[in-house]
């Protein structure tokens, strides 16, 4: 007997679980999503710009002073990229509270678009936010609904019972936003001070390539030029002038 009863119990049991899950169930609408190409998580960030910039340590018209060995020119370049992404970013704050749900919306705050969804015929776009757990939706001018969704195996999950917005009106407008990455720099050439010997001048040029090559010049040589840079030399011992 004690069997028995215990065996009705777990079917009672089980029956009114089901029974809550399925009404609970009721009071969602399911939707297919579309994801946006660049996954579910964030819009794909594309290279718009790629600038090299020369750099050097010497500056025109002032005298330098470079002791045997060193280096009297050293120029390089690095590449500056700039790396577009569009983002979804608050333009107010906000409370949308439903039956389950309140989320806190900072003016400011960035969105990320997930994907697309019709709803009755209108087009609305999927919103996944910082530290957000639910999803937003908005319509092409990005206004927020009063809906509160949730992705589950690739659909949208809404409660049929409306959220409400508080202030009214709240915006997720598209923002273009910009990042710069600087790369390593890159040796160019460098100019390397060799010294006065027996009468003649000595400096050694060395490209990006490593591969180096002397010139050799006679007594205060003037107007020497290499690789664009002149130099003039004003004192045998170690002082040269570069313009």
């Amino acid at each position: 007997m004690k069997k028995i009863f215990v065996s009705a119990l777990v079917l009672i049991m089980a029956s009114y679980a089901l029974s809550a899950e399925s009404n609970d169930m009721r009071n969602y609408i399911t939707y297919p999503v579309k994801y946006f190409v660049g996954g579910e998580f964030e819009s794909p960030e594309q290279q718009v710009q790629v600038q090299e910039i020369a750099t050097h340590t010497y500056q025109r018209n002032v005298v330098v002073s470079a002791n045997v060995g060193q280096r009297m020119v050293d120029s390089q370049t690095f590449d500056l990229k700039k790396f577009l992404q569009n983002k979804l970013i608050a333009r107010s704050d906000a409370v949308i509270s439903s039956v389950s749900d309140e989320i806190h919306i900072k003016k400011g705050q960035k969105f990320f678009p997930v994907g697309e969804v019709i709803i009755d015929g209108n087009y609305y776009i999927l919103l996944r936010g910082e530290k957000l757990g639910g999803i937003l939706l908005t319509d092409a001018a990005g206004r927020v609904q009063n809906k509160i969704g949730t992705i589950y195996h690739d659909e949208l999950l809404i409660s049929k019972d409306y959220a409400s917005i508080n202030p009214i009106g709240l915006i997720i407008a598209p923002t273009e936003t910009i990042r710069t990455d600087v790369s390593d720099l890159k040796q160019n050439f460098e100019i390397i001070f060799n010294g006065y010997r027996k009468g003649m001048f000595e400096i050694t040029y060395i490209d990006a390539d490593g591969k180096s090559q002397k010139y050799v010049y006679k007594q205060e040589p003037q107007n020497i030029n290499i690789n664009g840079v002149r130099i003039n030399i004003c004192c045998l011992n170690r002082f040269c002038y570069i313009y």
